[in-house]
């Protein structure tokens, strides 16, 4: 019956770092995307500077709001990846506490394993002590 237990909590572990796999590469590949969205919009706000010829009043205004808009995207992408990055940390040492446990797990169920073999050889050693007329 233990080992039956035993081998279901190795399973349901396996289980869990297999979704916390799959979460961890979610995570990673949305990463990446804001780190190209970081990067567009980084350039993109280098690029709407205002050149040295005349601008009107209107136009500079609209520039000035168009790289408000800019630097509040960038900052929310900037605030979104260190979320993600405290996630993936997170996500990763929640996969080495899984692994600890399922390591403990397999050492337990090894150690009823050898308790229970050394019980059959006791329990056969005792049967041919009773049968062997000595």
């Amino acid at each position: 019956m233990k080992k039956k237990k035993y081998d279901i909590l190795v399973k349901i572990k396996k289980i869990n770092k297999s979704k916390l796999v799959n979460n961890l590469n979610n995570l990673n590949s949305e990463k990446g995307k804001l780190e190209d969205i970081k990067d567009y919009l980084e350039k993109t706000l280098k690029s709407s500077q205002p050149s040295s010829e005349e601008i009107s009043g209107v136009q500079l205004r609209q520039i000035s709001y168009f790289n408000e808009e800019l630097i509040k995207k960038l900052e929310v992408s900037k605030n979104r990846y260190r979320h993600l990055n405290n996630e993936i940390n997170s996500n990763l040492e929640q996969i080495n506490k899984i692994e600890k446990q399922r390591e403990k797990i397999i050492s337990k169920k090894r150690k009823i394993e050898k308790i229970e073999i050394e019980a059959l050889e006791n329990k056969k050693e005792i049967f041919r002590n009773k049968i062997s007329p000595i």
